[in-house]
């Protein structure tokens, strides 16, 4: 039974019911109820993801902007429980999520070019560093400057050691899937 965005009561939508919903652009969504606010007139939805892995999507859906919520399957179980948020853990996510938002201003006001910073983050999944000025500060002891190519990375020392090896392993790598991705 389809139901008119915003005409339906709170009951239509219990946490564990799967619905399917139609958006005023069209879109389409089936997915579990996570969450439903009455007041704000929100519905909150885990969906499937499009990627081949068992992950989901969180689609939060204002009522009022749907043309139709049909519920595909009526919710029986109580859900259970909501697992207890460790408070100091999400405060540093944000602190860290934040710090990085504000180095991605930085560098952009700097003029760091896009595929430095896309060079950056690769480097930042594996290795600790950070920006200073326009240079990346690889393991405090790696300086990967401007133009940001092998040529460009030195060791602070100016030695040849196993970290300076180990960051331009990971440049080539990284300038190898660049070049596959551009198909040159």
């Amino acid at each position: 039974m389809a139901v008119s965005g915003g005409d339906a009561g709170e009951s239509r939508y219990k946490i564990g019911s799967i619905v399917g919903c139609v958006t005023s652009f069209g879109d389409h969504f089936d997915g579990e109820v996570m969450a439903y606010d009455s007041q704000s007139n929100l519905i909150v939805l885990k969906t499937k993801s499009n990627m081949d892995k068992p992950t989901f999507n969180i689609q939060f859906l204002n009522v009022k902007n749907l043309k139709s919520i049909e519920v595909l399957k009526e919710a029986t179980e109580v859900p259970p429980a909501l697992p207890a948020l460790n408070q100091n853990k999400l405060i540093k996510r944000a602190e860290e999520s934040i710090f990085e938002k504000q180095e991605a201003i930085k560098c952009q006001e700097l003029g760091v070019p896009s595929h430095a910073i896309k060079l950056y983050h690769t480097i930042k999944k594996t290795l600790h560093c950070r920006w200073q000025h326009r240079d990346m500060i690889v393991l405090d002891s790696v300086i990967v400057a401007p133009p940001y190519t092998l040529e460009s990375c030195s060791s602070q020392d100016g030695k040849e050691g196993k970290d300076l090896a180990q960051v331009k392993k990971i440049i080539e790598k990284h300038m190898r899937d660049q070049q596959t991705k551009s198909g040159t």
